[in-house]
């Protein structure tokens, strides 16, 4: 995947012939699993987006039906964890980062009567969308179209329609690169902030870039020192791996593509891969 700017812990550079190298292997490891590496459709299915746009919301109106007909059940995180049972059918939405869509959004999720979680950087939060600050933030998420950032109010409101409000980081720094002080500060400022607007307790995080690699074994232990009981991945190819108490795995559903596409990439089992090489052979 991308190589981490030491000039900026935020942002990922993949740019140039080294990037268009990088995107051919992708091709062909993808590939590769998609043909080689196929099992059955997981009874666990855990899915990220991130912001929610008009394709977002069509994907959620087609999948959340489909899903349900299929015999699973729509679940939260605690319960999506804590349940052992190997038979039962779940799955578990979330978005990462912060979007006024997804305060614009909650009667979608009322409508197909589910609950999602909502990892949310606090850095934007209450800020206006012409602030500097939330400027670069969305800069270093790619410039998604939705650029206006969540009040505390939003946050509440989609607290009390029974949806989890997690957390982030703070600034959606690649955590890795981060000195222990300043880890240790976007943590806590996150937590802190979260907790603040919703007035409920904020156990969940899901990590920035969401690959192994930026959650090595020393940052991982420092999330879970500030308190947090389960951590998110968004690593495609893991959802057929065992994960331990604490630990999700989350697949991206790509947009851009029809249904029986992604359905392929969730029954990719790609665990070899991904504890070798620490990302995801599906890009």
């Amino acid at each position: 995947m991308n190589s981490v700017s030491g000039s900026d812990p935020g942002r990922l550079s993949d740019t140039g012939l080294v990037g268009a190298a990088k995107h051919a292997v992708q091709g062909t490891l993808r590939a590769l699993h998609l043909s080689l590496f196929r099992r059955p459709l997981p009874r666990r299915v855990a899915l990220y987006f991130h912001e929610i746009d008009v394709a977002t919301a069509a994907v959620l109106n087609e999948i959340i039906p489909f899903f349900k007909r299929q015999g699973y059940s729509f679940v939260k995180a605690r319960e999506y964890d804590d349940d052992a049972n190997p038979e039962r059918r779940m799955v578990f939405l979330s978005f990462d980062d912060n979007y006024l869509g997804w305060h614009e959004h909650l009667p979608l999720f009322a409508k197909h009567g589910v609950n999602v979680a909502f990892y949310c950087n606090s850095l934007p939060l209450d800020r206006a969308s012409d602030d500097p600050v939330v400027a670069d933030y969305y800069r270093r998420l790619g410039s998604p179209a939705d650029r206006r950032p969540l009040r505390s109010a939003h946050l509440r409101d989609m607290a009390e329609a029974g949806h989890d409000i997690g957390c982030h980081s703070h600034s959606h720094f690649n955590l890795a690169a981060l000195e222990a002080p300043v880890l240790e500060q976007e943590l806590r400022l996150n937590r802190q902030m979260i907790q603040n607007a919703t007035g409920m307790d904020a156990p969940d995080f899901s990590f920035p870039f969401g690959q192994p690699r930026h959650l090595p074994a020393t940052v991982e232990q420092r999330v879970r020192s500030a308190g947090f009981a389960r951590i998110a991945h968004a690593t495609s190819g893991m959802l057929h791996a065992p994960a331990p108490r604490g630990t999700i795995h989350r697949s991206m559903w790509r947009t851009e593509r029809n249904l029986n596409a992604n359905l392929a990439e969730l029954r990719v089992d790609g665990q070899w891969f991904v504890r070798r090489f620490g990302r995801s052979p599906l890009g």
